[in-house]
C-alpha cells in the first residue's frame, strides 16, 4: 500500500497542472515541526522525486468549462486513485469537503477508496505535498519549453467519457 499526495499549481489560472506523489515512506506523511520550503527555481522533478514515483494531469479551460473548477478537481483525484489503485491514504493540499469526498466516491466506484486528509497548507508541513506542490511548479512554468517534454510520458490522459455521465453530479 502506497500513499498518494496531490497539489496542484496556479489554482484558477490555465492550465492548472495536478501533481501525485506516491511514496512508501513513512517519513514522507509525518508532519513537519518547521514550516517546509517552496521548491522553486531552477529545481527540476528528478532532482526533487527521489525514490517515489509521480504522474500528472494538466487541465484545461474545456474540462473546467464542462465541469466547473472543483468537479475538475475531483476529476483529477479520480484519474489519480485509478492510476494508483493501491492507495492507502490520499493525502491533498487543501481543503476538499465531505460533498466533494462523496462525489469522488461515486465516480471511482469499484476502487478502494483510500483514507483521505485534506491539509490546509499541506505543502509547508508533509514532505510528500511539498515534493508535488516543487513539480507543479515546474510544470506549470515549463510546459510550452522544451524541457517539459522530458516528462509528457508522466501524464495521465482524462478519460472524459467515463465523467460525462456523472455530469451533473460534478456541476456547482
Amino acid at each position: 500500500m502506497v500513499n498518494l499526495g496531490i497539489d496542484e499549481s496556479n489554482h484558477g489560472r490555465i492550465p492548472e497542472f495536478y501533481v501525485g506523489v506516491n511514496s512508501e515512506n513513512v517519513n514522507d506523511i509525518l508532519e513537519s515541526n518547521i514550516k517546509l520550503e517552496k521548491k522553486r527555481g531552477r529545481i527540476t522533478p528528478n532532482e526533487i522525486i527521489g525514490k517515489r514515483d509521480f504522474r500528472f494531469i494538466r487541465i484545461e479551460k474545456d474540462l473546467i468549462d464542462d465541469f466547473g473548477f472543483n468537479g475538475s478537481r475531483i476529476i483529477a483525484y479520480s484519474e489519480f486513485l485509478i492510476a494508483y489503485p493501491h492507495t492507502k491514504t490520499l493525502f491533498i493540499d487543501g481543503e476538499f469537503s465531505d460533498n466533494s469526498i462523496s462525489k469522488l466516491e461515486k465516480i471511482v466506484g469499484s476502487i478502494r477508496m483510500p483514507e483521505i486528509e485534506a491539509i490546509p497548507k499541506g505543502d509547508e508541513k508533509i514532505l510528500l505535498l511539498n515534493i508535488a506542490d516543487g513539480i507543479a511548479n515546474f510544470l506549470y512554468r515549463s510546459y510550452q519549453k522544451e524541457c517539459f517534454k522530458k516528462y509528457k510520458e508522466k501524464e495521465i490522459s482524462i478519460e472524459l467519457e467515463r465523467y460525462y455521465k456523472h455530469q451533473l453530479l460534478l456541476n456547482p
